[in-house]
């Protein structure tokens, strides 16, 4: 199992057009066989910040996702051409964990802690 955050930070103006590629994108991405969870969350006290949680069943997985085509349409030529810095402002922390605890209820709560980032509404 693979989880990880992606922390992006984007101008104020784009948020309207960021959160409908975060809805295309995360409905897509829910669709894939491997994909456990996909969460954008827009960061609390920084509205110009999203976090998605993704967790993929493995390696493959995750690699499929990256190969998908709404992936290369929303995440490379939507989200990355609109954050700030480009990739100096994608953060990838890697939050390892095992089967039995990925889908313990309070798995969500744990990560949210683990990352030290407080979450308000999904984006999506």
């Amino acid at each position: 199992m693979i989880s990880f955050t992606v922390r992006m930070r984007f101008a104020q103006d784009d948020r309207a057009e960021i959160a409908e590629i975060l809805r295309e994108l995360t409905a897509a991405s829910r669709q894939e066989p491997g994909c456990l969870y996909y969460i954008p969350h827009w960061v609390q006290g920084d509205p110009c910040t999203v976090l998605i949680y993704e967790q993929y069943k493995d390696g493959k997985a995750e690699e499929a996702h990256r190969q998908s085509p709404h992936f290369k349409k929303y995440a490379v030529a939507g989200l990355s051409r609109r954050c700030w810095s480009g990739a100096a402002k994608i953060w990838l922390r890697w939050i390892k964990r095992s089967s039995s605890e990925a889908t313990n209820p309070l798995f969500s709560a744990r990560v949210k802690s683990a990352i030290g980032v407080p979450l308000v509404m999904p984006c999506a």
